[in-house]
């Protein structure tokens, strides 16, 4: 029994010494790095301002992201499989164009490997989300100047506005704009 913490220690050491020690770092002219022990691989066209939208490389709670603003501010987080980068969550917060509405919502589990017009797959979320709180009648806030609870698209006159839920599943909180 004494030989039991000496096998899981050199069992955790052995394997902390063979694993592939990855990170992603900003490049040049608005790529970025996937350096690995065996071979660096490059994504060009990632990082530079394109099309109208700034796209940098951050980090967020240690982990790798990119960050894109435009229509939406967007937060990439990224993730390393079999040697490539992949897109795993996106966190976005938008405003919807018609109600003014601000939107706050994530998506995990996306798993699309990482390229130049990647901005363009978090557009196409926010979109969808603009449009279900373009639906949402904002009477109550109109009439009687009480908060909106916005939960998965229904529009509740309450005290209070608190809808965030668990990371895995999308979430959504919504103020509005305040009146004139």
């Amino acid at each position: 029994m004494k030989a039991l913490p000496l096998i899981i220690f050199l069992t955790q050491t052995a394997l902390a010494l063979s694993a592939n020690a990855k990170e992603i770092t900003k490049g040049k002219n608005g790529s970025i790095i996937l350096n690995n022990k065996t071979h660096p691989t490059t994504y060009k066209d990632i990082t530079k301002s394109k099309d109208g939208i700034y796209r940098d490389l951050i980090e967020t709670n240690g982990t790798p992201a990119l960050f894109t603003s435009g229509d939406a501010d967007i937060i990439y987080m990224l993730k390393e499989k079999n040697g490539k980068i992949f897109i795993d969550c996106a966190i976005a917060e938008t405003r919807s164009n018609q109600t003014g509405i601000s939107i706050r919502k994530s998506i995990c589990d996306i798993n699309k490997e990482l390229h130049p017009d990647y901005a363009e797959l978090g557009y196409s979320f926010t979109d969808q989300w603009k449009d279900e709180a373009s639906t949402i009648d904002i009477t109550p806030l109109t009439i009687h100047s009480k908060p909106l609870d916005i939960t998965k698209g229904r529009a509740v006159a309450e005290a209070e506005c608190n809808t965030v839920t668990g990371l895995k599943q999308v979430h959504h909180a919504a103020t509005p704009l305040p009146l004139s």
